[in-house]
């Protein structure tokens, strides 16, 4: 997704044990996936591979209606829910589309289609074990980027892997999870 690489070279904290799992994915929305109210905050090891890990961070500086400003290190990302799911304000194409079933895919961008590859994942990161959690993968067909996010209910993205071609070679970026804050302020 957009942030894959944005996440993998930005900024924001948080710490929490855990957070709220559920038992399965049925019937899991957008929000649920990825919780955006003010107070939400994530934080990232990411590795791109050359063995000098980063921290990265997300945070929701505020939230208007159904719309939702998130602080990365690359700017400022702007997200509106609607009936469907989540998209980025402004633009027609959704980054969660509803519902989260296998196979099912959308335009996630101009040249970008996202597909739920998978349902039901546990995960373990530094920041928690979570359960029923929905892996959306991406490819952009300009630039062949592929993006693999896993979403945790009550969380948001806990692990984003990410690859491109550049040049004569593959870059490979992997974010994951160490702590986040789903507290409402």
């Amino acid at each position: 997704m957009w942030y894959a690489l944005a996440l993998c070279t930005t900024a924001c904290a948080g710490a929490n044990a855990g957070g709220p799992v559920h038992a399965d994915a049925t019937g899991l929305t957008a929000e649920a996936l990825y919780p955006m109210h003010l107070g939400c905050a994530w934080s990232y090891d990411v590795d791109s591979g050359d063995g000098q890990p980063v921290l990265a961070t997300a945070r929701v500086l505020s939230v208007e209606h159904d719309v939702s400003t998130v602080q990365t290190g690359q700017g400022v990302q702007r997200f509106q829910r609607d009936a469907d799911g989540i998209r980025r304000v402004g633009q027609p194409y959704a980054l969660l589309r509803e519902p989260f079933s296998l196979g099912s895919h959308w335009r996630s961008a101009g040249d970008a289609e996202a597909r739920v590859s998978a349902v039901g994942q546990t995960l373990t990161t530094p920041a928690g074990t979570f359960d029923a959690c929905v892996v959306i993968e991406e490819v952009h067909s300009r630039s062949q980027q592929q993006v693999r996010t896993t979403y945790c209910p009550g969380v948001g993205p806990v692990r984003i892997d990410s690859q491109i071609q550049l040049s004569s070679q593959r870059a490979f970026v992997h974010a994951t999870l160490r702590g986040f804050s789903s507290e409402a302020l």
